[in-house]
């Protein structure tokens, strides 16, 4: 297997997965772990949603999902269309492609993250309150990462609730 085809199939499996470790991948291809740190890293410049965390708890993460642009209204209407005639098991899927790719209905932007930052809230506070690490918040801080919709929903709901515990 060649190593454009190896990083390709990391892809496919992360897209699934969301998260794993470099061994348990390296054991997978049958690689060393350190050859796919450089496929993630490969990847990650080529625009891939896809990061390696290292250290305890750190691991390959999948960042993005399948699709990387918004439903249209049109798509909407017939994805919840489509739920209400489908089996559970396809219900559930349909339900988070529609959730995982609609645009949220609060804009967010860098701006807000470090009006965040300046109420007194640490990089790495404000990281753990969100539940993403320290380094994908420095991504978005820097532009290397787009917002996504989830992250802006959580964000928008930190937010809300420090103006209503006043500060």
């Amino acid at each position: 297997m060649s190593g454009f085809e190896r990083r390709m199939q990391i892809v496919e499996r992360m897209k699934i997965r969301k998260f794993d470790t470099a061994f348990s991948l390296a054991s997978e291809f049958w690689v060393s772990y350190k050859t796919i740190l450089r496929d993630v890293r490969k990847l990650s410049l080529s625009g891939y949603p896809i990061i390696a965390d290292p250290g305890y708890g750190g691991g390959i993460r999948w960042l993005g999902g399948k699709r990387q642009f918004p439903f249209m209204s049109e798509e909407v209407e017939a994805l919840q269309e489509a739920i209400k005639a489908v089996s559970m098991k396809s219900k559930i899927v349909l339900e988070n492609m529609l959730r995982d790719n609609t645009p949220p209905e609060v804009k967010i932007t860098n701006n807000d993250i470090f009006e965040l930052l300046l109420n007194g809230k640490s990089q790495s506070a404000l990281a753990a309150e969100l539940g993403i690490t320290g380094a994908y918040l420095s991504y978005l801080l820097s532009g290397r990462r787009k917002l996504s919709a989830k992250m802006a929903e959580r964000i928008s709901k930190f937010r809300s609730e420090i103006e209503k515990s006043g500060g």
